[in-house]
């Protein structure tokens, strides 16, 4: 059609149920709204349906078909919310063969109505159909006028789904008298008359006049208005709804259904899928669901239903088609039907195989028995392992790898365990579990969930006296060990059982519903697992609640575009029914609930916001960091190179270059930790090291500067001769050092998870550690030298000297200290590991540069650049005309004097400096007052002495 209207360009052409390829302006398309049509198709069956079980026959599974198909499910649902529907597509549109055999699949089924959305092929079908007395529904057309004309069946048909090609043509014909040749798609819709339903005509069989009960609910309803009204009029109330845009059919034009497809994340979705849904009824409750490693299945066992009964058969969802299907076993030996029992799912010999353990069944029974399910036979097999643990229900179990593990629990004698049991779906053997650390209470009703491939969270559950708890308590299946966690957040969880749980990813676990003090829950939770975070519902990254208060559902999660043959229909190959979603798809199945529904709560995992990039702390960032943490380090070892070819200059003798040394080394060992958190792997024995790398070279930094600080106040408070040995003092830097190895050493040894590794990708993040008490006990050394060393500079603030000694310790210790107070809010406050990284290293290293510069700077100036100055040597032969002249502290051989100058004394104070048998003395002597009076002059004179002329003995008076 496309190059006949390029031919012939002043001509109007129309293709009517089709699509134009391209845009031409003479050349218009006209569809029809098939899911208005299939809705109204699934409102008759649902009115006349006497058993709530109706079919449908699908040709192709193409966007037309699958409009009908889906429409015709939601409309049934519309008005029978009991009923189910099956269906299933046909590789065909004019085979009748494949007709006739699909209606003897539906037949089978127990349905009483069957519509025919497929061509001759389906025409076939409910024609083969209305021959047993089955009530059908016609397709495209009256098929009364065609396929059933002149036959006896005819009584059967109820009526067609018509599209109105008269309405298509007559609109062409319209927009061309207005001058439109073409250019537009238009869709007809029951607004425009495109579709709808050919005329009832009652008869004694099917009579349109029989009042029927129906609930409808209206797009502007808040609830469903339930009402008595004839067959027709119910119909005609869905057909006025519909053109007046007041009932929505919720499939989108690709044919998918809408929540499906379009959603919102992070949003529930009451769902009813096709099929069998009475065999996984509302109020289900204690079954479990587990998600089959073939595909897109979720297979259901198990439960109590609101009538008591514990059905034993196994029902498997196909999330794909959105369908139930009810297995019924093979095998003789079946187990008794149970609930809140414990189940896992692995492939055994290439077969999907599932295990259930004890649970509780009629007349109170508890069960201690263990069984194999194989899904694709359906046989169940008794096993019988030795050991194996007691009788119980009610327990918490999740699956790590090949390996069931179950926790707590109910006895048969009613009291509530915390044994933990391991059951390996390899060996089919029980082995108890003995476990070390802060081991969670006795309960029951728990959730249990898989963390990070490696660990168990327990969360939720209730003691021997029914009082329900929030502790949240993690397991490392590696070292058997318990940890009591408590998050953080706004708030917290209310204490409940009966929690639905799952895994989302690495990063979340997220809770839903449950029971509490006030009863069912419809609240969701989410713990963020590399922040330790509670968040709650209704915060922007939290999770939506659920559309009512729901408990003992089942919950699964799962990578619905992950199958290779997802939405690939089993029946058409080649064709697709519907569109694989792109995050994690959740179920919340049956259970408890405080209002009816479909049975199936759907909802979509969006990525915590946003996901990182790949790589996380990629290449280029490292280099850069490790670039300038470099450029520093070389810097560094260029001022300890200066220090030590001229450290018998006057100037690094008065500052004592060994304590320069010290502080030097202590910014090399902070420098290479910086590098060696960017490329040492994130083990524990890496993050030990790192740890123990940064400390101790703030240590040595801290230690050094406290000392000389100490040595300048002791000369400055003393009123005696001072003796200096150095030698405690450089004991007292390696006593620190002790100490802080041994905190890590200690953290090492007693913490075995000093961090928590979170995989992104196949790059893991090292967050931050567990227990951050250990955190803590290791910055107590710096802290103390820090605290030590601010004091101590606020003492000395305002010692003046000629090389200002005091006041360059005291500007390094002010810079380091601001450092510290900067970095841990930012490594406490950040979410993010990268911002943290670049931050923190950035600030270490400036902080170290800084430092050298405020520390080291003075030195180097005075060394390549000294000023003019007049040297005093020898003794001090009186007062000086400056105001400033000191040395700084002690230095083991030379002499020199200077003058210290004293806010609060009356007098300089002159000190010298000179060697001893025991190592350097520094002794304080009178010098001149500032201005006295001449008799305050002659009362407060002394003797002016140097320990350069004095002898070695010289002891203070």
């Amino acid at each position: 059609m496309e190059q006949i209207a390029t031919l012939y360009p002043t001509k109007s052409f129309v293709m009517i149920d089709l699509v134009p390829s391209k845009v031409l302006p003479n050349l218009a398309g006209i569809t029809f709204a098939e899911d208005q049509a299939g809705f109204l198709a699934g409102a008759l069956a649902a009115v006349f349906s006497q058993v709530n079980k109706i079919g449908v026959i699908g040709g192709r599974p193409i966007a037309p078909v699958k409009k009908y198909v889906n429409g015709y499910l939601n409309g049934a649902l519309s008005l029978c919310p009991t009923c189910e529907i099956y269906n299933t597509y046909v590789p065909s549109l004019s085979n009748a063969t494949l007709g006739q055999a699909a209606a003897s699949t539906l037949l089978a089924q127990g349905v009483d109505v069957i519509f025919g959305a497929g061509g001759t092929m389906g025409s076939a079908g409910i024609l083969s159909a209305a021959q047993q007395q089955t009530f059908v529904i016609g397709v495209d057309s009256d098929e009364a006028q065609t396929t059933f004309l002149g036959r006896q069946a005819i009584d059967y048909l109820l009526g067609s789904s018509i599209k109105n090609v008269d309405v298509a043509v007559a609109s062409a014909i319209s927009n061309v008298l207005a001058g439109r040749m073409g250019g537009y798609n238009l869709v007809l819709d029951s607004s425009l008359k495109g579709v709808g339903l050919s005329e009832l005509n009652s008869t004694s069989l099917k009579n349109f006049n029989t009042s029927v009960t129906v609930s409808i609910k209206t797009a502007t309803d808040m609830c469903a208005t339930t009402a008595f009204y004839s067959r027709a009029s119910v119909l005609n109330v869905i057909r006025n709804n519909l053109e007046d845009r007041m009932l929505f059919t919720k499939v989108l034009p690709s044919g998918h259904l809408e929540p499906l497809t379009a959603y919102t994340p992070k949003t529930w979705y009451d769902v009813a899928p096709f099929g069998a849904r009475s065999k996984v009824p509302n109020g289900l409750q204690g079954h479990s669901a587990l998600v089959l490693p073939s595909g897109n299945h979720v297979l259901v066992w198990g439960g109590k239903t609101v009538i008591g009964e514990f059905p034993q058969h196994a029902s498997v969802l196909d999330y794909d088609s959105l369908t139930w299907r009810a297995d019924t076993a093979a095998s003789s030996s079946v187990p008794p039907g149970r609930m809140f029992h414990a189940a896992a799912i692995t492939q055994r010999a290439g077969a999907d195989t599932m295990y259930i353990f004890g649970g509780q069944g009629a007349n109170a029974m508890i069960y201690a028995d263990t069984w194999r399910y194989d899904v694709a036979s359906k046989t169940w097999t008794q096993l019988a392992p030795t050991p194996s643990p007691s009788n119980r229900t009610d327990s918490a179990f999740a699956i790590i790898g090949t390996t069931l593990y179950l926790f707590g629990g109910l006895s048969q004698s009613g009291e509530v365990l915390s044994d933990l049991w391991a059951f390996d779906l390899t060996t089919e053997q029980w082995n108890q579990v003995t476990t070390a650390g802060t081991l969670p209470c006795a309960r029951r009703h728990a959730a249990m969930t898989t963390v990070n491939g490696t660990k168990l969270a327990l969360f939720g559950g209730s003691d021997g006296d029914r009082n329900p708890t929030s502790k949240l308590h993690v397991l490392d299946t590696m070292t058997h060990t318990w940890t009591q966690v408590s998050p953080g957040g706004d708030v917290a969880p209310p204490a409940a059982e009966r929690i639905g749980a799952v895994t989302l990813d690495d990063k979340r676990v997220l809770y839903t519903g449950g029971v509490g003090a006030g009863g069912s829950l419809n609240s969701t939770w989410v713990w963020k697992m590399h922040t330790n975070q509670w968040v709650v519902a209704n915060q922007d990254v939290g999770y939506g609640p659920l559309p009512a208060g729901l408990h003992s559902h089942a919950m699964v999660v799962f990578d619905q575009s992950a199958s290779p043959t997802a939405c690939q229909s089993q029946t058409a190959p080649g064709f697709s029914i519907c569109t694989p979603a792109t995050l994690p798809v959740v179920l919340a199945i049956s259970g408890v609930a405080s209002s009816p529904g479909g049975g199936v709560l759907v909802s979509f995992a969006s990525a915590e916001p946003p996901l990182p990039a790949p790589g996380v702390i990629d290449q280029g960032a490292k280099i850069a960091v490790t670039a300038i943490t470099v450029v520093g380090l070389v810097g560094v070892l260029g001022v300890m190179g200066v220090l030590l070819t001229h450290r018998s200059h006057k100037v690094v003798k008065a500052s004592n270059w060994k304590y320069g040394i010290v502080i030097l080394l202590g910014s090399i060992v902070i420098s290479l930790g910086i590098i060696a958190t960017s490329w040492v792997p994130d083990s524990r024995q890496g993050v030990m090291v790192v740890a123990y790398m940064i400390s101790s070279g703030f240590d040595l930094i801290f230690s050094a500067l406290v000392v000389k600080t100490n040595i300048i106040y002791t000369i400055f408070s003393s009123r005696y001769v001072v003796k200096t040995t150095h030698w405690p003092n450089y004991g007292f830097i390696l006593f620190v050092q002790v100490v802080q190895f041994v905190i890590v050493g200690l953290w090492f040894i007693f913490d075995d998870n000093p961090i928590r590794t979170f995989s992104l990708g196949s790059v893991s993040w090292v967050v931050r550690t567990v227990n951050v008490n250990w955190v803590v006990l290791t910055a107590i050394p710096i802290a103390g030298l820090t605290i030590a060393g601010l004091v101590l500079s606020f003492k000395i603030r305002y010692v003046t000297s000629r090389f200002n000694e005091g006041a360059h310790i005291a500007t390094a210790m002010y810079l380091f200290a601001f450092s510290l107070v900067v970095v841990a809010p930012v490594t406490l406050v950040l979410d993010s590991p990268l911002v943290v990284f670049i931050i923190t290293s950035l600030l270490i290293t400036l902080t170290n540069v800084g430092m050298i510069g405020i520390y080291f700077g003075p030195k180097l100036m005075a060394i390549f650049s000294p000023p003019l100055e007049n040297v005093i040597s020898g003794s001090v032969a009186g007062p000086s005309t400056n105001g400033m002249d000191t040395t700084d502290s002690t230095e083991s051989g030379g002499t020199s004097a200077n003058v210290l100058r004293c806010k609060y004394c009356k007098q300089q104070v002159g000190t010298t400096t000179g060697t001893t048998s025991s190592g350097s003395a520094t002794q304080r002597t009178g010098v001149a007052p500032r201005a006295p009076s001449s008799s305050k002059r002659t009362r407060q004179r002394v003797k002016l002495t140097t320990l350069g002329s004095a002898p070695a003995s010289a002891t203070p008076r």
